[in-house]
């Protein structure tokens, strides 16, 4: 009796570790993006309609704001959106 728990136990802890294994090796893989990344983030109104009139899509306009915010991770997500409008400024004024 004991020694089929101890084996259930050895069985259930191969497959953990095989599992954990295959995970860490996705994890590495080149394009793996984790899903927090994926989240579509509520954007400040206003500013998002600005970004949008400067970039002419929405899209363009969420991605520059995801740009700034991985270059900059402990800013707010507001001060992301003024710096991706300030950029776009400067970057039009040349």
């Amino acid at each position: 009796m004991i020694t089929l728990f101890v084996s259930g136990c050895l069985l259930l802890g191969s497959i953990l570790l095989v599992y954990l294994i295959v995970e860490i090796q996705r994890q590495k893989r080149p394009g793996y993006r984790s899903p927090s990344r994926r989240r579509i983030v509520q954007l400040d109104q206003r500013l998002q309609q600005e970004l949008e009139l400067l970039t002419g899509n929405s899209k363009t306009a969420r991605r520059l704001v995801a740009g700034v915010k991985r270059s900059n991770p402990k800013r707010s997500l507001r001060w992301c959106q003024e710096k991706a409008i300030a950029d776009l400024r400067r970057d039009r004024r040349v």
